[in-house]
């Protein structure tokens, strides 16, 4: 860039930056001048017209309709009040007063044809608007010439000529807009545009099935602003006679009383909402006559008048009916024009004129606002029709999911006309439907409108009486009980408002609330003398009601309703009420709803009156709680008399406790206190029987029996009289309170409340901890020997007294926290003037404790002592006393003495021995007998050898016998000390002496002394010369007491059971061979005959044979010698076992039985082996009989094997009876249908398809006489549908009660389980023969030998009316009472049909029958003994019409159904 750039651009710069600051100034110098301006055009648009200035505007659009707007104190406005959008309006006069142009006015040439070209010639429809300014009247032609080439909306400008001014003004392409829009632009289509929005309550949605109900969400509507202060409806009445009734007159008024009230939420959560009736309380009906507005209709009434809209403008200019655009003959389409359209168009006078309908309009509706302006709106004919589609949802009648549909809806459109106003225009009738409706419609029936929760209280003044006044009390929402969380109600009277019958009260709530009128009986004209109605002969019902809020939130407003009841009219069964304030005096059936009718003649002649009802007494409206304690506390409480008592709250640091006061100074035991307060707070009347009474001589109350005073921390004070017996009531006692009414109070709350203060002391007498005591003494005078002191020794404790020990820490624990927790169960007087009486002169026994407790910071020790006297009557607790002058006598629970009764010997330490058995090298027994004595040790390896014994020691044994060493179970300590007498326990010459050697750094050695055995079980022990007799439990003995041999190893076979892969055993000439299956899965017997053998019994014997040991060693020896004295050579039975790949045999040989009488002791075996020397020992009876059972025995035990079934029959005897599946239940269907037992059956059902034996017996084909099956005791036949899937028959029981059984005609004979015998043998229809309620039981009468006797129930006792002096045990009674309840038969006899001669029943052994409270009878009759049951069980029926059946009763209930009458009988 060169020189001569830079220079130029830095002059163009510098101009720029002139321009900048000085280019304001000097533009409007140096721009060319415009012409002066011509006066006549521009300044009036300029300067004469204004927003303030303009007064009217006439807008008269080219072709289209003209309007006018006019200017008023209010704003502006239409001709004919039409309501104006003022929006609109505001812009038109806007744009008109800033009229403005930048360019010179255009002068027109002189000829006529000039205004066109710029669009203002009149041929040219331009817009002419004439306003008013000042006064003046300008009219301005507004046009636009034809579009040039580019022109646009957006760039065409516009031309105004101003009067006749010869010149046109260029405006800018905005204004054309404003002023070509239509007349209808600036009407507002909602006819009453001050509109509040309200929220109501909604409709909650319906539930469905088994939901619970749905929450409303509120709805919101459009109600008639603040400015709107009646809406005047005209419609059509009914006419009877000539004359309309106000009720069936369409024409009503509804006037505006106050402001709507603000929304508000009742629960804390919930969206606020305006209530209805709220709503109502802000309009009243006004004419025809005054009345309070029926919400609901109001509600639709008042939303009406907002939905009032236009739907379409009918032109004004346009005159002829059938070329405006609501005719029928423009609704027609011409191409296929119908005879309606045709006969319209041509003929447009057939049609008639809507305005000529609107003067004759009948239905109306008028608005008047604060202001007193009043808007009209007058309804005509129908001027179209329009259908619209709408979805309807179809529910599935069959469960399937709805269906949508659309259907074509009609909806009407009429001519309606603001009065005064020309335009006409439509409105649909759907928004017309809530606004014309009868004047009786919208007045509200009820007398009253307030809801029965939110009413406050209730006065009744009934004239000449004192008024009763009720008060609702808030609930507690924290409260524990729920009854304190609801509200309740109280009856204000002095000097303490009383608890209301909640029942009694919201039924008169209900009737006030309910009070009706009815529209065409109502007064509006009475005279309310004449109608008792004035104030000094009506009765005044006044009622406070308050909305409610959520807790936490200010309080609603209240409301108050004065009703004037008068007198009734009994010959038209009414009575006349009117709330004040209100001129309708409404006449209410007199007759109670729901009243019980007594046939049909006295409730005619006496009807019961609801009018009566407002002169009831304060005390019909008494709840039977007479107090309200619930937002208050009792302070004190005070009786009189001879245990007459004081009690009172008082401060102990931060709690409250109870005080007695009177007779004694005490505290009180805190459970009976608090039932002592339970029973006044919650005192109840059990009907209140008189008012309040000027003779209470009557009720024995002008000398109460018993007062009680008592006052709540809320300062009120009552005074409780209890008076004497109610007569005819043994349980009742008459009272009052305060000296108000008399009622009747339960006996039971009187002996509660005279008790006295003996009840109220303190039940924990001491509760001291452990570690808290620092010394404990017992001193009992019966047994001095268990006398001890204890003292605490450091962490430990020293025992004095018949011996001094030490006592380790956790030993005296128990004792400790037992002494210290002394409580008793009750107390039995307040001093013990006789000691005697108590067995003081001759205590059980003396308990010292002392202990210490805070006194401030410090420790202070304190000493407390009992005295435990005699036991109590029949029973085994004692009389006990604190050890002080006048104490009260209390009784002591026996599980007490058992702390206090302590052997002192049971606090020592009773670990005598504790070794640590892996450090134990030697033990040696010696015993008294040469086989008794026996030394073991221990190897380096922990193997033991028995010295001088060939035989190598068993180690469980040797485990048992070390094991009892660490620790030694010493069950207690029968002696201690210096004083022991050794002798006395056969230890100053041990039975046996084990010395025991422990392979420590020093060996150490520790001996034990076993002495005489223990009378009660177990043996004396002594341990290292000690001071303690220890007494070992008789378990231990045999454990520590062992010969040498016993000391010999008990296993006698040992291999891996899934290994064995054969067994033989040989039998004399009898051989039993057994072997996989070839087919390598189970067992099969080879000899004596190919057969499946049962897996899972050579699985047992597998496992128990694999880790074979003797029960004990009987000998071990020579094999010559031990063989043949134990019955091996030859043996019984030799069974060799083939074990491992390298079938490695083993023998082992079954000898004689260790006693021939007693088979269940076992049976000798021995193994044989490659030593000279062999070990006998003894086999377990059960693995000797399995090793030697016949070959049958090893047999596959499968028996029955099937899925399902749905039917079984049992034939026992002559019984037969079939269960069968009745749509998946099993049910008995023959011989009779009855129950049967559900899970007992599906248990057979389970058992029988998988049915195995428990053993065979014999083979198929055996002589079945011997097991009872040639004829058998029973048999089940299981069915499947048509498929029979198993008979089985069984048999007699073997000697141990198991039953022999065979399936089918051919199979083997099985012994069947125990469980197995209990199923099949069992009763599976339902066994309980009765239903029977032992509570409702009233009396029982028993016949036995033909000898009758009976016993009555007398309230909870039972007596014998024929001897009444007899005393029936209760508990006996009772028990037979239970036992009938519970009764279940052992099994059923014959299902029905029996004959009674066959069980001893046609005329039975005893029979007991049962009444009832409600006269019903139960009978059971019991015959004939059961063969085989030892005369244990009997045949017995229930004795009915209907049934025909007999059961066999357990041993038990036979026993309980033929008692004697000496059972039922106390001895005297």
């Amino acid at each position: 860039m060169n020189w001569k750039s830079t220079l130029l651009l830095v002059t163009l710069a510098a101009g720029a930056g002139v321009w900048l600051f000085k280019g304001d100034e000097w533009f409007p110098k140096l721009a060319p001048r415009p012409a002066a301006p011509d006066s006549a055009a521009l300044a009036s648009v300029e300067t004469d017209l204004t927003p303030e200035t303009i007064t009217r505007v006439e807008v008269l659009p080219g072709g289209g309709e003209p309007f006018v707007l006019e200017k008023g104190p209010a704003g502006w406005s239409q001709p004919g009040n039409w309501p104006l959008r003022a929006a609109e309006a505001n812009e038109l006069v806007a744009t008109l007063a800033s009229l403005r142009t930048r360019f010179r006015p255009v002068p027109l040439a002189g000829d006529a044809d000039a205004p066109a070209a710029y669009g203002v010639a009149a041929a040219q429809k331009p817009v002419v608007v004439k306003v008013k300014a000042n006064g003046t009247d300008y009219t301005l032609t507004f046009g636009e010439p034809k579009p040039g080439a580019g022109d646009t909306a957006f760039t065409k400008p516009a031309f105004v000529r101003v009067n006749d001014a010869p010149e046109v003004l260029k405006l800018g392409p905005d204004v054309m807009p404003v002023l070509r829009r239509p007349a209808e632009a600036y009407r507002r289509r909602q006819l009453f545009a001050d509109v509040e929005r309200v929220k109501l309550p909604g409709t909650p949605p319906p539930a469905g099935p088994g939901a619970p109900p749905a929450e409303s969400a509120p709805t919101t509507v459009s109600l008639p602003g603040e400015s709107i202060e009646e809406v005047r409806v005209t419609g059509k009445g009914v006419t009877a006679f000539g004359l309309t009734p106000w009720f069936l007159d369409g024409r009503f008024a509804l006037k505006r009383t106050g402001p709507t009230p603000p929304p508000a939420a009742a629960t804390k959560g919930a969206e606020p909402v305006v209530q209805p009736d709220r709503l109502a309380d802000a309009w009243e009906l006004s004419a025809p006559v005054r009345e309070r507005a029926e919400p609901a209709r109001l509600q639709q009434v008042l939303a009406a008048v907002p939905e009032l809209w236009v739907e379409d403008f009918v032109p004004t200019a346009q005159g002829a009916l059938a070329e405006h655009p609501f005719a029928i003959a423009q609704l027609l389409p011409v191409p296929v024009e119908p005879f309606p359209g045709l006969l319209a168009r041509l003929h447009p006078e057939t049609v008639t004129d809507p305005r000529e309908e609107l003067k004759k309009s009948k239905e109306s509706v008028t608005v008047r606002l604060k202001s007193g302006t009043a808007v009209t709106v007058k309804f005509g004919g129908t001027a179209k029709t329009v259908e619209r589609d709408e979805q309807i949802t179809i529910p599935n009648p069959m469960g399937g999911p709805p269906r949508t549909i659309t259907q074509k809806v009609p909806t009407p459109y009429r001519y309606a006309q603001i009065e005064g106003n020309p335009q006409l225009f439509t409105v649909g009738t759907d928004k017309l439907n809530g606004l014309f409706v009868k004047a009786g419609e919208v007045a509200d029936a009820r007398v009253a409108r307030f809801t029965e929760s939110d009413v406050q209280t209730i006065t009744i003044a009934p004239p000449g009486k004192a008024p009763l006044t009720l008060m609702r009390k808030k609930g507690s929402p924290k409260a524990a009980k729920d009854e304190d969380r609801q509200d309740r109600w109280l009856i204000d009277q002095q000097p303490n408002p009383v608890p209301a019958d909640p029942a009694r009260v919201d039924d008169l709530l209900g009737k006030l609330a309910g009070f009706r009128g009815a529209t065409d009986i109502d007064l509006y004209k009475a005279d309310p003398k004449a109608r008792g109605l004035d104030p000094a002969s009506a009765t005044l019902v006044t009622v406070t009601a308050r909305e409610k809020r959520p807790e936490g939130e200010p309080e609603a407003p209240a409301r108050e309703y004065k009703l004037l009841i008068g007198a009734p009219d009994f010959a038209k069964g009414k009575f006349p009420v009117q709330l004040a304030g209100w001129p309708r005096v409404a006449l209410i059936d007199d007759r109670v709803p729901g009243a019980s009718d007594a046939g049909w003649l006295v409730p005619k002649l006496f009807p019961e009156r609801l009018s009566a009802q407002f002169s009831r007494p304060a005390v019909v409206y008494r709840g039977r709680k007479l107090l309200d304690a619930t937002d208050a506390k009792l302070v004190s409480v005070s009786t009189d008399g001879p245990n007459g008592f004081a009690i009172k709250k008082e401060k102990a640091g931060e709690r409250d406790v109870w005080k007695l006061t009177a007779p004694i100074a005490s505290d009180t035991d805190p459970a009976n206190v608090a039932n002592l307060l339970n029973q006044l707070t919650g005192l109840q009347a059990a009907e209140f029987v008189a008012e309040k009474t000027a003779s209470p001589a009557g009720y024995g109350l002008d000398k109460p029996k018993l007062t009680v005073q008592f006052r709540f921390d809320d300062e009120r004070a009552y005074k409780l009289e209890v008076g004497g017996p109610r007569p005819g009531k043994k349980d009742e006692v008459f009272a009052r309170l305060d000296g108000g009414d008399v009622f009747a109070l339960a006996v039971a709350t009187r002996d509660a409340l005279a008790a006295g203060p003996v009840g109220l002391l303190p039940l924990q007498v001491w509760l001291v901890p452990p570690d808290k005591v620092t010394a404990a003494e017992i001193a009992r005078p019966d047994a001095p020997a268990d006398s001890f002191a204890l003292t605490k020794d450091g962490t430990n404790w020293k025992l004095t007294g018949p011996f001094t020990a030490p006592v380790p820490f956790l030993s005296a624990q128990p004792m400790l926290t037992g002494v210290g927790a002394l409580a008793a169960t009750k107390y039995e007087a307040l001093t013990a003037a006789d000691p005697a009486k108590y067995g003081f002169d001759k205590p059980l026994l003396k308990v010292k404790l002392t202990y210490t407790e805070k006194a401030g910071d410090a420790d202070k020790s304190v000493t407390k002592a009992a005295v435990i006297g005699g036991t109590v009557p029949n029973g085994t607790d004692r009389y006990a006393k604190l050890d002080e002058p006048n104490a009260p006598v209390f009784v002591v629970p026996a599980a007490y003495l058992a702390n206090v009764q302590v052997s002192p010997l049971g606090l020592l330490d009773r670990n005598l021995l504790f070794l640590d058995a892996a450090k134990i090298t030697k033990v040696q027994i010696d015993g008294d007998k040469p086989d008794s004595t026996v030394t073991l040790t221990k190897d380096d390896k922990g193997k033991w050898a028995a010295a001088g014994a060939a035989f190598t020691v068993d180690t469980v044994a040797a485990g048992q016998l070390v094991s009892q060493l660490a620790p030694l179970p010493v069950e207690r300590l029968a002696g201690y000390g210096d004083a022991v007498k050794w002798a006395d326990y056969g230890l100053d010459k041990p039975a046996v002496t084990i010395t025991v050697t422990l392979g420590t750094e020093k060996p150490e050695t520790r001996k034990l002394q076993i002495g005489k055995p223990d009378p009660i079980g177990g043996r004396f022990v002594r341990v290292d010369g000690g001071k303690a007799v220890g007494v070992i439990p008789p378990a231990a003995v045999p454990q520590l007491v062992r010969t040498k041999l016993e000391f010999a190893d008990r296993t006698l076979l040992t291999f891996d059971p899934a290994t064995l892969n054969g067994l033989t055993r040989t039998k004399g000439k009898e051989q039993l061979e057994l072997a996989p299956a070839a087919s390598g899965t189970g067992w099969d017997v080879v000899k004596p005959a190919k057969l499946k053998a049962d897996q899972p019994l050579l699985d047992e014997l597998a496992d128990q044979l694999g880790r074979l040991r003797a029960e004990k060693v009987a000998a071990f020896g020579k094999k010559a010698d031990v063989f043949k004295e134990y019955g091996l050579e030859p043996p019984e039975a030799s069974v060799t076992l083939t074990v491992g790949e390298k079938a490695e045999q083993k023998v082992l040989r079954l000898g004689r039985p260790v006693d021939a009488k007693k088979p269940e002791l076992g049976r000798y075996a021995a193994v044989e082996g490659a030593g000279a020397d062999a070990t006998v020992g003894v086999l377990p009876a059960a693995l000797a009989g399995k090793l030697l059972a016949p070959a049958v025995s090893f047999r596959d035990r499968a028996m029955v094997k099937f899925v399902d079934a749905d039917l079984l029959r049992l034939e026992r005897g002559p019984r037969k009876v079939t269960f069968a599946k009745v749509n998946g239940t099993w049910k008995v269907t023959a011989p009779a249908a009855a129950d049967a037992e559900q899970a007992p059956l599906d248990d057979l059902v389970n058992e029988l398809a998988k049915l195995r034996a428990a053993d065979w017996v014999a083979e198929a084909g055996a002589d079945l006489k011997p097991f009872g099956l040639d004829k058998p005791e029973a048999t089940w036949t299981v069915t499947n549908g048509d498929k029979v899937e198993a008979v089985l028959h069984i048999g007699t029981a073997a000697p141990d009660g198991r039953v022999y059984a065979r399936v089918g005609s051919m199979g083997p004979v099985a012994l069947l389980s125990r469980d197995q015998t209990a199923r099949v043998l069992a009763e599976y229809r339902v066994r309980k023969p009765w239903t029977l309620d032992a509570f409702q039981a009233e009396k029982l009468e028993f016949t036995q030998a033909g000898k009758t006797f009976t016993l009555q129930k007398d309230g909870a006792a039972w007596t014998d009316p024929a001897a009444p002096k007899d005393i029936v045990s209760a508990p006996a009674v009772t028990e037979l009472l239970g036992g009938l309840t519970a009764l279940q038969v052992e099994r059923y006899a014959v299902d029905e049909k029996a004959d009674l001669k066959l069980f001893g029943l046609e005329k039975p052994e005893a029979t007991l029958t049962v009444t009832f409270k409600d006269g019903s009878k139960r009978e059971l009759a019991v015959g004939g003994v059961v063969g085989g049951t030892g005369d244990k069980q009997r045949y017995a029926r229930v004795v009915d019409k209907d049934r025909t059946d007999v059961f066999v009763l357990s041993a038990a209930d036979t026993d309980r159904l033929t008692r004697a009458r000496g059972v039922y009988v106390q001895k005297k």
